[in-house]
Parts: C-alpha cells; structure tokens; sequence
C-alpha cells in the first residue's frame, strides 16, 4: 500500500483495496481487530497528513521570509506576522481533512452507541442536561 498523503475522503476505497488483499491472502486479521485495525490506519492516515500540513506551512513560512528579507533591510522581522499568517493559512488548509480522517476512525457504531449510553447515565444526575 502507498504512503501517500493525498487520498481523497476518509478512505473509503482503501479500506476496500485493504479487505481485498486481506481476501486473497486469506484473511490476515482477527475477526475482533478488524475495526481496531481499520481505526488505526485512519488514524495514522489522519497524522501523516497533518504531519504534512505543518511542514508545508514551515515551507510556506521560510519561503515567504526569505523573499521579504531579499527585497528589504529586515524585512523578515518587518514582515514576520504576514509571512507567519501565510504559512499557517497553508498548513491550516491542508490539515483540514486530517480532523476528518481522525474523526472518521473513532466514529464507529459501536461507539456512538457507548456514548449514547454514557449520555444518557449523566442525564440521570443532572435532569437539567435532557
């Protein structure tokens, strides 16, 4: 499986390519971590393009500095709250569909259902949260 970063969605489609090959080697996973498995790849998904998302916006930054310290005489003090705004306006957007990949590994049925149910025991103590 690639390493790359820019994989449309949550993963849906690999998550499929996974199971497959995971079909024809005759299934490497425990029935019972087949989730866990699956939350741990979007999970590191999800860190590796945040992880990339930062460096981009350092890039971002050290480019945008180094430009204003060429045109001008302290230009990278000058100019640091511009040139820090740019990078982390870049690392900003490219981080965003990490909170989704991260989100969408712990967004299982089984525990939507175990927050429910601690939900609604906390309810029980503070009738004011219904």
């Amino acid at each position: 499986m690639s390493d790359t970063v820019d994989v449309e969605g949550a993963g849906s489609a690999d998550d499929r390519r996974q199971r497959r090959a995971d079909d024809e080697r005759g299934g490497s996973r425990t029935r019972g971590l087949r989730t866990m498995q699956t939350g741990e790849r979007r999970m590191s998904r999800g860190g590796r393009r945040f992880a990339k998302a930062l460096a981009d916006g350092m890039r971002t930054y050290q480019d945008e500095r180094n430009e204003s310290a060429k045109n001008r005489r302290d230009g990278a003090i000058t100019d640091f709250v511009d040139n820090f705004g740019a990078g982390f306006a870049e690392a900003q957007r490219k981080a965003a569909p990490a909170s989704e990949d991260i989100i969408t590994a712990f967004s299982t049925k089984r525990t939507r259902k175990q927050f429910r149910r601690a939900a609604r025991a906390i309810s029980r103590f503070f009738p004011f949260v219904r």
